[in-house]
């Protein structure tokens, strides 16, 4: 599974899925540390064998959670890796890869080689204006490199899944969008500069 949401959706996630019963889920692979994307991974915990991101994030998770101050320690990855990681899945590979400081200094792109799905995380925002987290290590010239990096390693024809996206245009996409996506980061780069 790729990222786990918040506590509620988390639940109703690990609620539907189906013939799993007392089988334990693989690998949960945070593209990311934001809540939006982490919060759930305390449902999650039980269910799973093995949580992995990149190796900032459990940091960048535990810094955000004593800055929340709410007294909550945060389910982070036990399994961490610096650019890339690896792993066969009964049938699938799936793969992550991190290309350096781009929404934040621990984004990761989650690949399913045999699916052809290549998750993006936070890497992109489909039609809609990016939450930048530079105290977390956003670099919108890098991440527009990350972009370019993202289309020249992965499938063209691959199913592209953001972080976010409005409602007319969806979460899933092609190669095209991370190319609108980039063409974005660069004209507001090119505006502010």
């Amino acid at each position: 599974m790729v990222d786990t949401q918040f506590p509620a959706t988390a639940a109703s996630c690990l609620a539907g899925l189906p013939g799993r019963s007392d089988r334990l889920i693989d690998v949960v692979i945070n593209t990311h540390h934001h809540g939006d994307h982490t919060s759930g991974n305390g449902i999650f915990r039980k269910a799973v064998k093995s949580f992995v991101a990149h190796e900032n994030v459990p940091g960048l998770q535990m810094a955000s959670a004593a800055k929340a101050g709410k007294g909550q320690t945060p389910v982070v990855a036990d399994e961490t890796f610096a650019t890339s990681w690896r792993r066969e899945l009964g049938d699938e590979v799936v793969t992550a890869q991190y290309f350096g400081n781009a929404h934040t200094s621990g984004d990761a792109i989650v690949h399913f080689e045999k699916a052809n799905d290549v998750h993006m995380g936070d890497l992109v925002f489909n039609r809609m204006y990016p939450y930048i987290d530079v105290p977390s290590g956003a670099n919108v010239q890098h991440w527009i490199t990350v972009l370019e990096e993202a289309m020249k390693n992965y499938p063209s024809d691959a199913i592209y899944v953001s972080g976010h996206g409005k409602a007319e245009f969806g979460v899933e996409g092609t190669q095209d969008d991370l190319e609108v996506f980039r063409d974005h980061l660069s004209a507001m780069l090119e505006h502010v500069s």
